[in-house]
Parts: C-alpha cells; structure tokens; sequence
C-alpha cells in the first residue's frame, strides 16, 4: 500500500521551490521479514532562473529506498555444491542524495553548458556473506558513500543540420564497512566515464549518428588469491570503449530504415 504527495509552488517568476513525500507499507508477513518497516521518501527542490533564458541554479534532495526481495528474506535452496539461505532480518537499503547543478544557454539556446554537483549516501546495502564451507547467506552488509561531478556540453548546429553532445563524469566512491573503518572502492565504479554522441541529417531523407562511451577502470567483487603469499588482492577490470554508428533512411513519412554497427 502507498501513496504520494507533490507541491510546486513558484514564489517568483524566477525562484521555483518544490517538494515532496511518498509513502509505502508492504504487507509481507513478520514471519517473512522480521524487520519489516514503512518507508517514507520524501524529495525537495529549489530552480533559480538567475538570468531568463540564458542561466538557471537548481539544487534538490531526494531519498529513495529498496525493499529486500522475497527471495533474499526466504530462499533456502541448495545449487550444485552450494546452498544460500534467506533471511528475514535483512533491513531495507536506503539512498540520500543532494545535488546542486548550474544550466547555461548561450548562442540563442543553442549551446548548453551544465555542471552537476552530487553526494549520495547508501545504507543497509543487502550482498551475499559466505558463512561456512560452500553455504552463504544475504545480509545487510555495510555502507557506501558516492561523490562527484559531472560535466555536459550540448550544441546545435543549424547550418550543418548537426548537434553534438559530451559528457564527463567523476566519481569517488568508497563502500564502507559495517562497524565502521576505513572504506574501500565500491564494486563496478568508474572512477571517470565519457560520453560523446554527434547527428547530422543529410536532407530529408537520411541520417548518420555516432556515439562513443569510455569507462575508466572499475573494481570487480572477486580476489585474487597468492597462495605463496598468504594474501588477497581485489580484481580490477580495465578500462574500455565503445563506438556505435548509425546510418538512417527515411523511406516513407511514418517509416525508417536503420544500419547499426
């Protein structure tokens, strides 16, 4: 059962504020989910149009949360050699996220220029815990915190029948243990991602789009093991990039043909 609650109220022509809550109960038995509790995700937001038209400030909160599954409250199944087990005291993770971002428009509106700001905090995150020989069980395994930025540029380009967008984004992002010590970097977290898509019709009647992604190096949940060493060290994937191009046809009004490679 749930329901939600949403305002906006514009104090100026410039100064927008809103704001928020959501609320959710599961009906999921005690016997099922011990630690079973209703969540309330409430959100706020603040947009200033600095200067109409060319420069807006905006700065939100929201907190987000999710409910473990019936499959980690009350699995017990045995897989080849090895068994995982439920439980019913897993608590729900939870997200809080603040951001602050700047929205600039020059050149009539065809350039866009935003520069984003965030800090989220994760709790209660829900993993696998190996408890003894081949058996492992879910549990509520610690914290993590994700800072960063992030950089996009947008341009239209009307005499080239063109636009072009990039993206940069920085992350730090540290899991941390529970009970408290020093943190350690999040599984599968690009510490730096780039994003670039270009477009450009030719005529009415064709299309071609490019789009390239790299994802800088990440760190997978494994270890490798040194056996003459006595020590672990984690995996750590390495980088990569994708490039995708698209060339289109109009072949009637309601109708497009495609080739991606």
């Amino acid at each position: 059962l749930g329901g939600f609650v949403d305002a906006e109220f514009r104090i100026t022509e410039r100064l927008v504020v809103g704001a928020g809550a959501r609320y959710d109960n599961y009906q999921i038995p005690s016997k099922v989910w011990e630690a079973k509790t209703d969540q309330v995700s409430p959100r706020a937001s603040v947009v200033f149009h600095a200067i109409p038209e060319l420069l807006t400030l905006r700065t939100n909160y929201g907190r987000a949360f999710r409910a473990p599954t019936l499959a980690e409250l009350a699995i017990n199944q045995q897989m080849y050699a090895a068994t995982l087990l439920g439980n019913p005291g897993l608590r729900a993770e939870t997200l809080d996220t603040v951001e602050a971002a700047v929205d600039f428009w020059p050149l009539d509106r065809r350039v866009r220029l935003t520069g984003t700001g965030f800090y989220n905090r994760a709790r209660n995150f829900i993993n696998q815990e190996l408890l003894f020989g081949s058996t492992s069980q879910f549990k509520n395994l610690g914290d993590a915190r994700v800072a960063g930025f992030e950089a996009e540029a947008a341009a239209q380009v009307p005499s080239i029948n063109s636009s072009f967008d990039v993206a940069y984004q920085f992350l730090d992002a540290q899991a941390l243990p529970v009970g408290g010590g020093a943190g350690y970097p999040l599984d599968y977290a690009p510490t730096h991602r780039v994003y670039l898509r270009g477009r450009t019709n030719i005529g009415k009647f064709a299309f071609v789009e490019l789009y390239g992604l790299f994802v800088g190096a990440r760190y997978d949940p494994g270890f490798v093991v040194d056996e003459n060493a006595g020590t672990t060290t984690r995996v750590k994937l390495p980088s990569y990039i994708t490039a995708t191009a698209r060339v289109g046809f109009n072949v009637h009004e309601r109708v497009a043909v495609s080739l991606l490679g």
